[in-house]
């Protein structure tokens, strides 16, 4: 079974860490996990990085082969995020988390992921919950 686990490292002004904690639920986290994607990852485990420019924080990104973990950080617009309500930043969120998992996910190649299924899941989560209007 995969471990989905998503934080944030922010700057308080930008309300990420409070549109995360709705976003992140325990009902959520019961909903992923509670699937098989496959063996070859064990915990997916997301950062949210909105902090001040001036910071100059970089982007991380590593897989633990013998863990079977992937760490990875998605980087989020400061500006655009302090000017944001918190709908938009709840629906930013996981529209970043939609496009950032599979761009990660393919650059590893995994054997034994399913990735497709994990992404449905979200989708399906996203939109039961009214945190995504998807026109497609």
């Amino acid at each position: 079974m995969l471990k989905f686990f998503v934080t944030s490292d922010t700057n308080a002004e930008t309300g990420v860490a409070e549109a995360r904690q709705k976003l992140m639920s325990e009902e959520f986290y019961k909903f992923i996990n509670n699937n098989d994607y496959g063996e070859s990852v064990a915990c997916l485990a997301i950062i949210f990085m909105c902090r001040s420019p001036e910071l100059d924080f970089k982007r991380r990104l590593r897989f633990s082969k013998k863990d079977k973990i992937l760490f990875f950080d998605i980087m989020l617009d400061y500006y655009k995020f302090v000017n944001f309500t918190q709908e938009q930043r709840i629906s930013e969120l996981c529209e970043q988390l939609l496009s950032e998992i599979p761009f990660v996910v393919k650059k590893y190649r995994f054997e034994n992921f399913n990735s497709d299924k994990l992404m449905s899941n979200l989708i399906n989560w996203f939109e039961m919950n009214n945190l995504i209007a998807r026109n497609e």
